[in-house]
């Protein structure tokens, strides 16, 4: 479903880069309409720019553009993009099993955050895996990341105590 957002935004960004080479140290007040839309493969390359400002961490060689792409076609329409004057702002990728929920990579350009926009694609997503049949969804969140622990309990999830997650190479 595609949505015009519109938000008039105050903030103030010490050092943030709003457009290339200028840096912003005095209260800002932007307004600007922003869309929530299905993430597309062609999207990635802007999607992966984005993510090399918000989550160079947490990416690795399963972030390809291949990978992405086949994601995509296994998941359809649950991926968001959220767009400001037609530049992608912030993502999320959302995908299932058949039995439960995954959300990966959520990210928002910081000059965009707090207004929302991350709030608004998690919701579309969760939508459209209650279409899906999926009761139960889950986000891997890295402990240092208190920002992104106290964003997702404000979603509504709860941290599990109850389980380790163990990885391995296959």
């Amino acid at each position: 479903m595609l949505e015009l957002h519109s938000l008039p935004l105050r903030g103030r960004w010490q050092g943030v880069a709003l457009t290339e080479g200028e840096k912003n140290e005095q209260e800002v007040i932007l307004n600007f309409n922003f869309t929530i839309r299905n993430m597309l493969a062609e999207d990635y390359e802007k999607i992966f720019a984005v993510w090399q400002i918000t989550s160079k961490k947490a990416l690795s060689s399963a972030d390809s553009k291949e990978n992405i792409a086949a994601f995509l076609g296994r998941n359809p329409e649950l991926s968001k993009v959220a767009l400001c004057s037609g530049e992608i702002i912030g993502s999320v990728l959302a995908g299932h099993d058949g039995r439960r929920g995954f959300f990966y990579h959520l990210s928002v350009l910081p000059q965009f955050r707090r207004h929302h926009i991350a709030t608004k694609m998690v919701t579309e997503a969760m939508a459209d895996f209650k279409k899906n049949g999926i009761e139960k969804t889950h986000i891997f969140c890295y402990v240092e990341n208190a920002a992104g622990q106290n964003f997702w309990q404000k979603q509504g999830f709860e941290q599990r105590g109850d389980i380790l997650v163990f990885s391995s190479a296959t």
